[in-house]
């Protein structure tokens, strides 16, 4: 079964040396990290990300 993780469990994604780091509210250790060159559109991803987070 795939890892998931609640929208309202999420911090402000963080984009830094390449790649997106999606991090949980209670650790600053990374949940999952995704290479930019891997979202097909990382703008639009990360303006819709944002969306769903702040709910």
């Amino acid at each position: 079964m795939p890892r998931q993780l609640p929208w309202t469990n999420i911090r402000p994604f963080e984009v830094s040396a390449g790649v997106v780091r999606v991090l949980r509210r209670d650790t600053s250790t990374p949940w999952t990290t995704v290479p930019v060159s891997d979202i097909a559109n990382v703008g639009l991803f990360l303006n819709l990300a944002e969306n769903l987070r702040q709910g």
